[in-house]
């Protein structure tokens, strides 16, 4: 039997694009996902989780991070950046509560689970952006369009990916003029 030791140390941070492409702003994790696809970023491996993490959950196990992108409403102006970064048994807690994140219920079952089994938790980064609308429609709400390409490069620039990289819980406002 193969020593998961070693397993977890060969799996590489994944980052997941979250959320329902006929649903307006919840779509943004899945957009997210594949403008940061687009650039070479080593060690990292990519999934599109649409809006059921419990469906992956073997292939989230034994990744030291997890990067989750994804409309999270937590009452900000809509188009407002949300960045929070937990461990694995902080976000177990904090997703209990419900806290966070709009797809938290297959978050909190995932990482329970792992939790349950004795397996090594992640560190959860979760990116995201405040809807202004989750209605059915194609298209982003115009704020959160202004605000994804700053999402975009802010992950980029935090490098969430990075072993040795500390992140705290952030959050930036957009201003309304600003085009991208």
């Amino acid at each position: 039997m193969e020593d998961s030791r070693n397993h977890w140390e060969m799996r590489d941070t994944l980052i997941i694009g979250l959320g329902h492409p006929l649903l307006s702003d919840d779509a943004l994790g899945l957009h997210a996902l594949t403008m940061l696809t687009g650039r070479p970023i080593p060690a990292v491996e990519y999934l599109v989780g649409g809006q059921d993490l419990l469906s992956w959950f073997e292939y989230l196990l034994y990744r030291p991070r997890i990067v989750i992108l994804d409309a999270v409403d937590e009452g900000y102006l809509p188009g407002t950046v949300i960045r929070r970064a937990r461990s694995g048994s902080q976000l177990v807690k904090a997703l209990a509560a419900d806290e966070l994140h709009s797809h938290s219920t297959n978050l909190n079952l995932a990482l329970a689970l792992m939790q349950l089994r004795r397996l090594p938790l992640p560190t959860v980064v979760i990116y995201g952006i405040q809807p202004a609308s989750v209605m059915p429609g194609e298209g982003f709400s115009p704020v959160v369009a202004r605000a994804m390409h700053f999402l975009v490069e802010r992950i980029l620039a935090d490098e969430p990916w990075h072993p040795e990289k500390y992140l705290s819980d952030a959050t930036w406002a957009i201003p309304h003029g600003v085009h991208h």
